[in-house]
């Protein structure tokens, strides 16, 4: 069982294993537990920890100072950004898992029923910027805008969506994002896709980002709010229309309190922070709207498959280890998932997700 306790500097881990099992720190101590004992670990910043059948592997990180956030209606500056995460040893130089909030947020954490199929199936839990990350950068400077997403599908099976996107300029201006959805039907089977999410070319204009003032774009889009719209909009939500692959998911995607407002020159500037506007809400982009449909006839086959993160092509199937070179991820869909479309009206058998929450992250900054 997991504490997080989000209120104070400290987080407590509680966990009962077996006799057998080890508690690897990050300064390589090792505790050995008779059965029925508890360990309790604790941590002045944030601990992160890969939970696996007889073993535990918890990380503390370094701590580091969170930074004010810069007035609301003021473009932000390189010192109100967050601190870069602390590195996770053997993540590549960046941390690359769920944690509770801190100068950000990661949405939902993920479910333990999915951390142990990941586990079981793919050698490793749920990470940030695996297989499926559209480029090196997704965890070396936009780790921040990892979400989770936990909810259900209309016919009651279980569902976590991890994405990556936010309402900056940075993230506009990137046209592919990483995404996993792990699903857990209402027979019990767990099916699992992962790839790029197409958010539209970033050329800038009504084609790619509309106002709302009528514009209506051209899909895959994400509609914007600017210094003129923002009075029209008080909710201040930024809309993401995104398409995925022909075999997965349809997402649909809604930042209320958008961090930042929408500029035309941004895709040139986005990666120079003081360039940014904040929006004058002085939100964090908490609360967001999730939604998703995935129609099965579109892949009428179960089990392991091969499909390219950028293309609706299926490469092969029958196997989890993809042919070296074609840039295809392993997918899953248990045979049972099929039972869990509903129609959609139109004589169209889906199945799909709706998701709306507040995610509360009282010390976050921009980006987030």
């Amino acid at each position: 069982m997991r504490l997080w306790n989000t209120g104070a500097v400290v987080a407590v881990l509680l966990i009962v294993v077996p006799a057998w099992a080890s508690i690897v720190y990050a300064a390589n101590r090792n505790v050995n537990l008779a059965p029925g004992e508890m360990a309790t670990v604790n941590c002045p910043s944030v601990l992160s920890a890969v939970i696996g059948q007889n073993q535990a592997s918890l990380v503390c990180a370094a701590l580091t100072l969170t930074p004010t956030r810069t007035p609301t209606g003021v473009p932000v500056t390189a010192t109100a950004t967050n601190v870069p995460p602390t590195s996770t040893p053997g993540s590549g130089g960046a941390v690359t898992t769920w944690h509770p909030p801190t100068d950000h947020e990661h949405g939902d954490q993920p479910p333990t029923w999915a951390e142990i199929w990941s586990q079981q199936q793919l050698g490793h839990g749920i990470v940030f910027g695996g297989d499926e990350a559209s480029s090196p950068a997704e965890n070396a400077i936009k780790h921040n805008v990892f979400k989770g997403m936990l909810g259900a599908s209309e016919a009651g099976g279980a569902l976590y969506w991890r994405y990556h996107a936010g309402s900056n300029p940075l993230d506009r201006s990137a046209q592919y994002h990483s995404y996993e959805v792990y699903y857990k039907d209402t027979s019990g089977g767990i099916s699992f896709w992962q790839g790029h999410y197409d958010a539209g070319d970033p050329a800038p204009g009504p084609a790619r980002f509309p106002r709302r003032l009528g514009e209506t774009g051209t899909r895959p889009v994400i509609l914007v709010v600017d210094a003129q719209t923002y009075p029209n909009n008080p909710s201040n939500c930024e809309q993401w229309y995104m398409f995925s692959q022909g075999w997965s998911w349809d997402f649909g995607l809604t930042i209320c309190g958008s961090t930042t407002l929408y500029s035309t020159s941004e895709n040139a500037t986005a990666s120079d922070q003081s360039t940014w506007i904040l929006s004058p809400d002085g939100n964090a982009g908490v609360h967001r709207r999730g939604d998703g449909s995935f129609y099965p006839s579109r892949v009428p086959i179960t089990g392991w498959f091969c499909s390219g993160p950028k293309t609706s092509a299926i490469v092969s199937t029958g196997d989890k280890t993809c042919p070296v070179g074609t840039g295809a991820l392993p997918q899953f869909l248990a045979p049972s998932l099929a039972a869990d479309a509903r129609n959609d009206g139109f004589g169209n058998e889906r199945i799909r997700f709706v998701i709306e929450k507040d995610f509360p992250c009282t010390a976050c900054v921009v980006p987030n």
